[in-house]
């Protein structure tokens, strides 16, 4: 118990924020992880990319990032991974234990990921008269590990658990039952900033995120950009100042 607890922190440290469960939710994570730090994400050329429109809906966004890290991936399928993975090897073998399971290469990854991951998984055939069923797009180990990559931040995954007193042992556990507690079952990548991901795995190729709000996290970002205006202020009223003064000084010249 002790262990468990050392281990795992408590859920109230994070807002848990619900995303729609329509095979985007990871990239609809992400998302709202850019939306919630873009005065300090904006900078990097890949977000205007996403947020190609001012008035884009948070489903559109998420496709244009799926197709985003889906070209970054291919792009650099024979880069060598860090450190921060618990496996070595490149892009490409990230890619097949990841989605080695209905894929069998990178090039048809490519052309599987370039399909929206809320679109339908099947169509019917006119041709050859059946229905023709297409495999899940979900983002998963890969894409966090591109995502980490393009925005130089860290992603950390967690579950959802609690210890089991009549059994006393630790299990999975819904994210809103009581006792629950945050365990963090994976970091990836690194930065000055972490996207944080709740995972829920249901079994028969169920899966789920949600994103964590870094509630601490937050209130640093926004304490920091609240003294970067503060001086910013401050600069321009001395140069405000200054070139009163300096008018000033040229009228006291042109009186004598």
């Amino acid at each position: 118990m002790e262990d468990f607890q050392n281990r795992t922190i408590r859920r109230r440290e994070y807002e848990v924020v619900e995303v729609n469960g329509d095979g985007l939710c990871l990239y609809r994570c992400m998302i709202r992880f850019l939306v919630d730090y873009q005065k300090e994400l904006n900078k990097n050329s890949v977000f205007y990319k996403i947020f190609d429109d001012e008035n884009i809906k948070e489903g559109q966004a998420s496709i244009h990032l799926q197709m985003v890290l889906k070209d970054w991936i291919v792009e650099h399928k024979d880069e060598k991974l860090d450190s921060s993975l618990p496996i070595e090897g490149t892009i490409s073998d990230l890619v097949m234990i990841d989605h080695g399971d209905y894929i069998d290469s990178i090039e048809t990854y490519g052309d599987l990921y370039s399909i929206p991951a809320n679109e339908e998984s099947s169509f019917m055939d006119e041709m050859m008269g059946e229905r023709i069923f297409i495999p899940m797009r979900w983002g998963g180990m890969t894409e966090i590990y591109a995502f980490s990559k393009i925005f130089g931040i860290e992603v950390n995954q967690w579950k959802s658990r609690r210890w089991n007193v009549v059994k006393m042992e630790v299990e999975d556990c819904e994210k809103n039952e009581r006792g629950s507690r945050l365990e963090l079952i994976q970091k990836i990548g690194e930065g000055r900033f972490s996207l944080d991901v709740l995972y829920e795995d249901y079994g028969f190729q169920a899966r789920h995120y949600t994103y964590l709000r870094n509630i601490k996290q937050m209130k640093q970002m926004k304490q920091k950009l609240k003294g970067l205006k503060k001086e910013e202020r401050r600069e321009k009223s001395e140069i405000k100042n200054g070139r009163r003064e300096e008018e000033e000084g040229k009228e006291e010249d042109s009186e004598s």
